[in-house]
């Protein structure tokens, strides 16, 4: 065990060295990130008040149920392939994978969000159905972008991911103000700012990068047939295909607790809570940001194609250093969040949403509990068994559904939250089970 941790160190910082030139533009892309989330929260809870922003943030739901089942997946699968394509010296058969999946995903999310819109405006009323369709544009186009992202990261273009994604979150700050001062400060302006926002993020990338480029020029895959998938695509969707079962009780997991405040105690108290949990993951998003770009990479490549026992454990020495940083570089943010939380929400927001500090170090625990699972399971990814996680993932949303409904009426927010970091403990402790069968 202390060979394959020095061995796993030793490559570490062999990397950092031979990337230290990209490491400056990793940090710059995921400080501008960071910085642009946090001065989001402070304007947007100001123009719109905790109700109209408690919208926004339910709207932004949606779009995560797009990342999540469709988008989510197409960006891992995107990831982990480049590395194997490129062993195998077929990368415009990559490109067009890509390209292909993008085409059939375009095409289901505009039938789910026509239908959904239209049921809304008949149960509901017009405005939810606005929001739907505004909601999954938003999210069609964040996955363009985050597949663009995770292809620039995979191919060891860091400049241009981490400045790409810096500013995107800046860009979409702007135009959401313009949309504020043009239509009013309801939480479907905000969203339609986002979607030009991001769009216009797209286009940027699209049109200076040229392995982007070629995907957008990519029509099929080569040698694909149009009735019969190919081999290609049937591994590629096979891939992401485990990650899109898997989302169904990570939504639940992610996204279960805005729906609940809402149906429990109102728009408002979304968006307070929410505001607060922005706060909490702004430093665990720097943090998973700067590895995403850096690390996950390398831990991919690695792994390779995985046709040997050396590659998994250089990989997994990688993975679990990045871990145990990741745990102790939120060990100082806990402390902050607790004994200054009233103080931080505050400043990052107003006195409207400071009634909420008290769940700010209780979320950076569970948010920093449930990274700590998901980043345990990039070992199931890298030796393409997604899927062995599917089942802790389930026990993560059905539990914190089964103490929602048992603390959320008692304890209120709090009870909530504390529901949610339950189901993390159950869930890492998930993952870390189902690897056993990985290692064998």
């Amino acid at each position: 065990m202390a060979a394959m941790n020095s061995l796993g160190l030793q490559a570490l910082l062999d990397k950092l060295v031979s990337v230290k030139g990209e490491l400056a533009w990793v940090i710059l892309g995921q400080v501008l990130a960071f910085s642009g989330g946090i001065v989001t929260i402070k304007v947007l809870t100001n123009m719109m008040g905790a109700a109209n922003y408690g919208v926004l943030a339910l709207g932004l739901t949606i779009a995560g149920f797009m990342n999540m089942f469709i988008y989510g997946p197409i960006g891992q699968a995107v990831s982990r392939f480049f590395s194997i394509y490129r062993e195998r010296d077929k990368v415009e058969t990559y490109y067009g994978l890509v390209w292909q999946s993008h085409g059939w995903a375009f095409v289901l999310v505009a039938v789910l969000a026509v239908a959904g819109a239209v049921l809304s405006g008949i149960v509901a009323d017009r405005r939810w159905g606005v929001i739907i369709l505004v909601a999954a544009a938003f999210g069609m186009i964040g996955g363009w972008n985050g597949t663009a992202f995770n292809m620039l990261s995979a191919m060891r273009k860091r400049k241009i991911a981490a400045l790409s994604q810096g500013i995107e979150s800046w860009v979409r700050l702007f135009i959401a103000i313009l949309a504020i001062y043009l239509v009013g400060g309801s939480g479907g302006a905000v969203l339609a700012g986002y979607v030009i926002g991001a769009l216009l993020v797209f286009i940027a990338i699209a049109t200076t990068s040229d392995d982007v480029g070629k995907v957008m020029m990519q029509r099929k895959e080569p040698r694909g047939l149009p009735w019969k998938l190919s081999y290609g695509m049937r591994e590629y969707l096979k891939y992401a295909g485990a990650f899109s079962m898997f989302a169904i009780p990570a939504a639940v997991s992610t996204y279960a607790d805005r729906w609940m405040i809402q149906g429990l105690f109102g728009e408002a108290e979304v968006g307070g809570y929410v505001a607060v949990y922005q706060i909490a993951n702004a430093p665990i998003a720097l943090f998973l940001g700067v590895a995403n770009q850096l690390m996950i990479p390398i831990i991919y490549e690695k792994a390779g194609a995985m046709t040997s026992r050396d590659q998994g454990v250089r990989s997994r020495g990688l993975l679990y250093l990045l871990i145990i940083s990741f745990a102790l570089t939120m060990i100082p943010v806990i402390a902050v969040a607790y004994f200054f939380g009233e103080p931080v929400v505050e400043f990052f927001t107003n006195t409207e949403f400071a009634k909420y500090h008290h769940l700010l170090w209780l979320l950076v625990v569970v948010i920093t509990v449930n990274w700590v699972g998901n980043l345990m399971s990039i070992e199931a990814e890298y030796h393409n068994k997604p899927a062995i996680t599917f089942w802790p993932k389930m026990a993560n949303g059905l539990s914190f559904l089964l103490l929602t409904f048992l603390l959320g009426k008692t304890m209120g927010i709090v009870g909530i939250a504390l529901a949610l970091g339950a189901a993390s403990v159950v869930y890492v402790l998930g993952v870390a089970w189902a690897l056993k069968g990985v290692r064998s």
